[in-house]
């Protein structure tokens, strides 16, 4: 057994346990005076959930790090040390969370809501536990769960948005029914129909060959699981929903923007096109290069 590991064993046992606290303030005690370091301190930590089954006792939150922990016992007393609110009468609050367009909405305290991560956070939550991260690292107190993390916190960053909606903007886009500005009426219809793509049937499995086409639109949540290839057609915009397996070619058209949440597997021709400047993070997923005019 590691030297640390017997500290740590001896620290837990050596204290007479009347309650969590006791043991809490001997490990940050000795951690501060330098008699244990950071890993044994942490060693210790990690024994104190089988001290609390034991005891019968959890706490609700814990912030900080070896040296500085804070417990909160109670989720009262966290709202109270945070200034928030009480948790009561929850039947009456507005609606926490709104799904919409496969994202997730979260309620602030400001009764506006913000799109939120998997986690449940904010942009603004991701870029502050980032900075939380990287002052702990810099003091050699962060964990190595911690930096494992700070990939997710970067993607949140960069998809995230940090436009505030009402409820009623959120509820009411949801439950409209989905429109198509695409005419299935049109000569841009009856070219897709040549390969099939019809009002009942969104999906080419291979490649979409269109190149020098006379077409202007296409259809939303079209999805080419192979290229498409638009090179030197009539193109003017693309629709929401647009998904590319592969390559996305749109060079020598009169494309003038591109639409949020289109997603290309491949590369994104954009040469000789109105477009200048495009990167990853305008609401895109891109997984090739972008070749584009500078």
């Amino acid at each position: 057994m590691k030297q640390s590991e017997i500290n740590a064993f001896n620290i837990l046992n050596n204290v007479k346990v009347t309650n969590l606290d006791s043991v809490l303030e001997t490990i940050n005690a000795n951690f501060n005076k330098g008699l244990i370091d950071e890993l044994t301190a942490e060693q210790a930590f990690g024994q104190i959930e089988i001290l609390e089954k034991a005891m019968g006792h959890k706490y609700f939150k814990r912030e900080g790090s070896p040296g500085n922990y804070k417990y909160y016992y109670t989720e009262a007393e966290y709202n109270k040390a945070k200034g928030k609110k009480s948790e009561e009468n929850k039947e009456n609050r507005p609606t926490e969370t709104i799904e919409k367009d496969g994202k997730r909405y979260k309620l602030q305290p400001n009764g506006k809501y913000l799109e939120v991560s998997e986690q449940g956070m904010t942009k603004k939550d991701s870029e502050k536990e980032l900075e939380r991260i990287r002052f702990n690292d810099s003091e050699g107190h962060s964990s190595m769960s911690e930096q494992a993390g700070m990939g997710k916190l970067h993607a949140n960053i960069r998809k995230l948005s940090d436009k505030e909606f009402t409820k009623e903007e959120l509820t009411k886009e949801s439950h409209k029914k989905e429109s198509s500005s695409f005419n299935w009426d049109s000569g841009d219809a009856k070219i897709l129909a040549r390969f099939g793509i019809t009002k009942d049937n969104l999906v080419v499995k291979d490649n979409l060959d269109l190149f020098g086409s006379p077409i202007t639109s296409l259809p939303e949540n079209l999805k080419v699981g192979g290229n498409l290839d638009l090179y030197g057609s009539s193109i003017t915009s693309l629709p929401k929903g647009l998904e590319v397996g592969g390559h996305l070619s749109l060079s020598e058209t009169p494309i003038t923007s591109l639409p949020e949440g289109l997603k290309v597997g491949g590369n994104l021709y954009l040469s000789k096109t109105s477009i200048t400047s495009l990167t990853r993070d305008d609401f895109m997923e891109i997984g090739g290069k972008i070749f584009i005019n500078k």
